[in-house]
């Protein structure tokens, strides 16, 4: 790239980890399998069954978020998200002006919310006031 072609496309050459390219004015890196980031310069866990910290970033085959798109993670503790809360506000009618904290708030703790672990049917809101009275 440049005049003289002395000027990189891509930042650090793709770390020798990936394909230089460019999509109109702008040159990125696609990266081969196995590495990561804007320069490939990133080692990324490939292997999800071997009990080995192959990208030696600390975490362990389903604990390492690489591997919750494999087939052996998807249903892990570790791969597990919720949904964002405004997404579930936003399907719901809002409460009422008057609404107390707890029913403003209680969409977190529903059915298909933001809490899979909680059950609604373990809170109510005399339960909630009461912490607060002593």
């Amino acid at each position: 790239m440049g005049r003289h072609c002395t000027l990189d496309g891509c930042p650090r050459s793709c770390s020798n980890h990936g394909q230089c390219s460019k999509d109109g004015n702008v040159w990125s890196c696609r990266c081969h399998e196995g590495w990561g980031g804007h320069d490939c310069s990133v080692p990324q866990e490939t292997n999800c069954n071997d009990e080995i910290d192959n990208d030696a970033d600390g975490l362990v085959d389903c604990a390492d978020s690489e591997c919750c798109n494999k087939g052996q993670c998807q249903d892990s503790l570790m791969c597990m998200s919720s949904p964002d809360p405004l997404d579930i506000l936003l399907r719901k009618q809002p409460p009422a002006v008057t609404a107390s904290f707890y029913q403003k708030m209680k969409f977190l703790i529903e059915e298909q919310s933001v809490q899979s672990y909680a059950h609604k049917d373990e809170y109510s809101e005399s339960q909630f006031w009461s912490a607060f009275v002593k």
